[in-house]
């Protein structure tokens, strides 16, 4: 819902239309063997309808994180050296 109202505001209130964001995101998925348009766009479909891939659906996952506050700077920090310190760990 909330990328639904970003993309709304962005199309209508400041004259961007959608089809540049589209071509703007194709240009950060790989590229295909095998219909590459096609698959493309099915990927960014399936990634804006919020249909659950594999792993979840990666835009609501980023929005509970949003909402959370990871994405605080103070926290982003921490949570980048607490990965770093498990990884030494790891090791």
């Amino acid at each position: 819902m909330f990328f639904n109202i970003l993309l709304f505001i962005l199309t209508i209130y400041i004259r961007i239309p959608l089809t540049y964001y589209v071509r703007f995101t194709q240009g950060f998925l790989p590229t295909f063997p095998d219909n590459d348009g096609v698959e493309k766009e099915e990927t960014l479909r399936r990634l804006f309808a919020r249909e659950n891939m594999r792993f979840g659906s990666p835009l609501s996952d980023f929005q509970v994180q949003l909402k959370n506050g990871y994405y605080r700077p103070d926290i982003a920090k921490m949570r980048s050296l607490m990965r770093k310190a498990q990884f030494r760990e790891y090791k």
